[in-house]
């Protein structure tokens, strides 16, 4: 009996996260699904490197890349016009990409009583600069947040049940959503320090917000949240030497603190496994979270988000009204 084919749009994976996370997906569930994989990709030609070492590693598998530069609002529309000429529906759209450009590293903060808890927030560790793209928005937000909600509103038709099979969104989430990361009424952290954490606050309230809305169409909006890992990213706080320094240090810390995934595999676990479950199971305002003992095994915990439905839906608001105003003066 043929097995069934199911479309999996993911951003943000051909490096760390979401290019592990693609490698195990291809392997855990081939004898599940056949998958048509859609890498949206800034870069192409790192992208056509990356779709022929999976395809080296996973024969049978069909990926296609699509330019997209979730930071460039004309770069996403391009992209999704490509994207609905290509595929008919979608079944998993995977929302990984993101930026952490740090502005100032406050060493200090590693030296508190509460360093395993300013390890996992990275609040008074880490103050994200925020630089601004060419239409003048601030990139953190462009690429973070911007980029993927217009994403998925414009896939809305591609992601909508046909009454049988559900369609899923995944976040990646982050712990630095700290609610002081965030100010309504400096919507896009033009002015603050932590836009990184902002940019992820608003990310978890939509992913509520969408949960309410879209839900009762097939619809159903979940975040993942990789822990701690060593990526490209990290670069940005610290040079990866450094990082292999303290990694051991890390992993004795995860006798207390489990986030300390430390490898893009251990980290994306969450991801993987929200790939497999019934999203009607599924807990709307929680994120779950990747983790591993000390003796390396992964698991799965789940956090409830401290998001109330009516703040999650104003925020979606705002959302959608910020949205239209940076489309209309693009153009």
């Amino acid at each position: 009996m043929a097995l069934p084919t199911k479309v999996l749009v993911i951003t943000g994976a051909t490096s760390g996260i979401g290019l592990s996370f693609l490698h195990r997906i291809l392997l855990e569930v081939r004898l599940q699904f056949l998958i048509r994989v859609c890498i949206l990709c800034r870069n192409m030609r790192k992208g056509e490197y990356v779709r022929s070492t999976l395809l080296a590693s996973h024969k049978s598998a069909e990926i296609e890349l699509v330019n997209m530069d979730t930071g460039d609002l004309k770069s996403v529309l391009e992209g999704v016009n490509i994207i609905k000429e290509k595929y008919k529906k979608i079944d998993f759209l995977y929302l990984n990409a993101g930026i952490l450009p740090v502005k100032k590293l406050h060493i200090s903060g590693l030296f508190s009583r509460n360093v395993l808890a300013r390890l996992k927030t990275g609040e008074n560790i880490i103050e994200s600069a925020n630089p601004l793209n060419e239409s003048g928005i601030p990139l953190v937000f462009a690429t973070n947040v911007l980029g993927h909600f217009v994403l998925v509103q414009e896939l809305l038709p591609l992601l909508r049940s046909d009454g049988q099979e559900k369609s899923k969104i995944v976040w990646t989430a982050s712990n630095n959503a700290v609610k002081s990361s965030f100010n309504m009424d400096d919507f896009m952290c033009n002015h603050g320090n932590m836009s990184y954490g902002s940019s992820k606050y608003i990310i978890n309230a939509l992913s509520i917000a969408m949960n309410q809305r879209y839900n009762r169409e097939g619809i159903y909006s979940h975040l993942a949240e990789p822990g701690l890992c060593i990526t490209a990213m990290s670069e940005n706080i610290l040079p990866l030497w450094l990082w292999k320094i303290v990694e051991f240090l890390f992993m004795l810390f995860r006798l207390v603190a489990h986030h300390l995934t430390l490898s893009t595999y251990n980290g994306s676990e969450s991801l993987i496994w929200l790939f497999k479950q019934d999203p009607r199971n599924l807990k709307k305002n929680y994120q779950y979270e990747s983790a591993v003992n000390i003796f390396n095994q992964r698991y799965v915990s789940n956090v409830e988000i401290d998001i109330s439905p009516t703040e999650a839906e104003t925020i979606f608001q705002k959302m959608v009204t910020t949205t239209e105003e940076i489309r209309a003066e693009a153009g």
